[in-house]
């Protein structure tokens, strides 16, 4: 619908949108930590009946979180850098 209208509230300054991305980054670090915790729960061949693709893919997903949760630790440091830089 092109006449449609959406209103939110954006942070007022730069030091508040970054405080809330760091709580949205915190978040989804620690959501990663929870399923990583659960890692061989998740894709162990004894618990499940899943196929050999599905287990695989599985396995896939959790190195690709893993990895995620690794450079989570560098993201919040390369956006104040960014800014810094920008407005430098």
């Amino acid at each position: 619908m092109p006449d449609a209208k959406a209103y939110t509230d954006a942070p007022q300054t730069m030091t508040i949108l970054m405080k809330q991305r760091r709580r949205w980054m915190n978040g989804a670090m620690f959501g990663t930590a929870k399923v990583l915790e659960n890692f061989i729960n998740m894709t162990s061949c004894k618990r499940t009946k899943h196929g050999f693709c599905r287990k695989l893919g599985i396995l896939i997903f959790m190195l690709y979180l893993s990895t995620l949760f690794v450079l989570q630790f560098f993201i919040v440091g390369a956006m104040f850098a960014a800014i810094y830089a920008f407005f430098d």
